[in-house]
């Protein structure tokens, strides 16, 4: 989107609004209407991999099989698959989590009684992985239960399933409620040795119970496509799912075999992706890799698919994406996608609130530390223009080009309502914000600080409103559209 400017000098606040406003009221006064499409193909929304892990059971907590393993979690290296994954125009990385049991204790330490919690550092670097993948502009796609585990041991999801529920799930959501995740109950469930009244059982418990704690999105994964179509109702449909979750290996020239309307036309996703099952991406020529990548994106493209993820990114097997052609083949897919482009550190923007339409701005063209930041009709003046500085977490100061000063959180304060100023840069995380890049290619602005979102008070201006923050509640009156200066 383009913006208007002026070299000399700007119209009065409103002014531009009108004119701009009455011109279109002629133009379209004088043209016949031309028919256009009602829709749109839309593209997948979410482009990504799965990481799976890093070293299984015990990523986040201890192996339960093997206590003396782990926590292996290594924040700087996985700040570094985040920034990688990034510039790949991806959004999505789906992580497993409680595989051999990570991080959970039992009744007697018997995993065939009830699960009696789960540990607090787990939920830690959980909650670590997770923050640092959304100031990336990645959602977390949070992978529970392993089949293999509940083969073992099903108690945990039938007899005992409201213990694993409300003592292991529950609390982890709830530590993961301010941040943007979806998450999978059960990876493939269809190997988990149960019948699938016991599997609807424990997936409309968990869907609940997860549901009273955060609006994240809740699914059931599995490989089994016929578990789609005519069968659905028999197996995943009617739980009240959020989206569903189908993975496929495959080398054909058409490997997709479900579409949305076999799910009941809710979003369907792919959540894992790759050449022939029992097989890697090494094992095959670059030309091959190249077709089987095309062959999947193009098809969950043209089928309506809102999501696909490849196998795998992490280093260690011949599933390896890291530093390959073949991510860079994905990477193709989700620039043309318009998936996750990045903010450009050290590049002016304007600042335009979705809800209002108006734009971010220092207040009567203020150059004195103090002054409060509002909402103005957009009219390409310095006082709209935000220079974003990325730090070395991720996160940007905002600096206004008229005031010379940054975006800051008075004090550091804490409290929804606060008004916003402009104040000289002095290095404090009150003048720090993680960009959340939304499916639509917004941005929420969370303030390091105070934890809380940039905010549209009344979610429609009027110009003149003075910005605050408030806690994310999902609201466009809190997601930003930024255009290039």
């Amino acid at each position: 989107m383009k913006t208007l400017r002026r070299s000399n000098s700007f119209p009065p606040r409103g002014t531009m609004r009108r004119l701009t406003i009455l011109f279109l009221a002629l133009l379209l006064a004088s043209f016949t209407v031309i028919s256009m499409p009602t829709t749109a193909q839309a593209h997948p929304r979410f482009m990504g991999v799965n990481m799976a892990w890093m070293n299984y059971g015990a990523d986040f907590g201890s192996d339960f099989y093997y206590p003396g393993y782990g926590p292996n979690y290594n924040a700087s290296t996985v700040e570094g698959y985040f920034a990688d994954i990034q510039s790949k125009h991806m959004n999505i990385v789906r992580i497993w989590t409680m595989e051999d049991l990570c991080g959970l204790s039992f009744q007697n330490n018997n995993a065939d009684q009830p699960c009696t919690g789960v540990s607090q550092v787990f939920i830690n670097n959980l909650v670590d992985f997770v923050r640092r993948a959304n100031s990336h502009g990645i959602t977390a796609y949070i992978t529970f239960l392993a089949p293999g585990d509940v083969q073992k041991h099903p108690n945990i999801v039938t007899a005992y399933r409201s213990q694993f529920i409300y003592n292991a799930l529950v609390p982890v959501a709830q530590a993961l409620a301010p941040y943007r995740v979806c998450y999978d109950i059960m990876n493939e469930c269809n190997y988990s040795g149960l019948g699938w009244q016991d599997l609807r059982n424990y997936g409309n418990d968990a869907r609940i119970a997860l549901h009273n704690v955060s609006p994240s999105w809740v699914t059931m994964s599995t490989d089994q496509p016929s578990a789609f179509g005519s069968n659905f109702y028999n197996t995943l449909g009617g739980l009240g799912f959020d989206f569903y979750d189908c993975h496929v290996y495959s080398m054909a020239t058409s490997p997709l075999t479900v579409t949305p309307s076999m799910a009941g036309g809710a979003p369907l996703f792919l959540g894992e992706y790759g050449p022939n099952a029992g097989s890697g991406w090494a094992d095959y020529s670059q030309s091959s890799d190249t077709a089987t990548v095309n062959n999947f994106c193009n098809q969950a493209d043209s089928d309506g698919y809102s999501g696909m993820l490849a196998w795998s990114y992490v280093p260690g097997s011949s599933f390896s994406l890291q530093n390959t052609n073949t991510l860079w083949n994905m990477e193709y897919f989700g620039a043309t996608w318009g998936i996750n482009t990045s903010i450009s550190s050290g590049t002016y923007y304007n600042v335009t609130n979705v809800s209002s339409g108006l734009n971010l701005d220092d207040t009567n063209w203020g150059t004195n530390p103090g002054n409060q930041i509002d909402l103005w009709d957009a009219w390409g003046g310095a006082p709209q223009l935000w220079q974003f500085n990325q730090q070395g977490d991720g996160s940007y100061t905002l600096y206004n080009q008229a005031g010379g000063l940054n975006l800051d959180d008075p004090g550091g304060s804490n409290s929804p309502g606060q008004h916003l100023q402009l104040w000289p840069a002095n290095g404090a995380t009150a003048q720090e914000w993680r960009a959340n890049l939304q499916p639509d290619g917004s941005y929420t602005f969370t303030n390091v600080a105070a934890g809380l979102n940039l905010d549209d008070p009344y979610g429609a201006g009027p110009a003149g409103t003075l910005v605050q923050l408030w806690p994310g509640n999902g609201a466009t009156a809190q997601e930003w559209n930024l255009t290039q200066h």
